[in-house]
């Protein structure tokens, strides 16, 4: 099960190229977009439920990733290491 979810991860940051040209806005629809199947994996039968589940984490690890590079982007090089750092402990 853990090595399907690293499979949904990585395909998922494929696009990530072509949709990291979105605005900020549209990535935060399309994160909206995913919470209606996150809530329905909660009431859906098991293995419809883990599908809906993934489908969420997938559209996650594609905003996740455009997060980080535009963050990346936008911080110098000098504070690049320690902001990273602390970004990386709200996920």
């Amino acid at each position: 099960l853990f090595a399907l979810w690293s499979v949904v991860g990585v395909i998922a940051e494929v696009p990530s190229g072509a949709a990291g040209r979105l605005r900020s806005a549209a990535l935060g629809a399309m994160l909206a977009a995913g919470a209606p199947a996150l809530a329905a994996a909660a009431v859906a039968a098991r293995p419809i439920g883990l599908v809906l589940v993934m489908a969420f984490y997938a559209l996650y690890r594609v905003v996740l990733v455009i997060a980080g590079a535009r963050l990346q982007h936008r911080i110098e090089s000098s504070a690049r290491a320690t902001v990273t750092s602390v970004a990386g402990l709200g996920h």
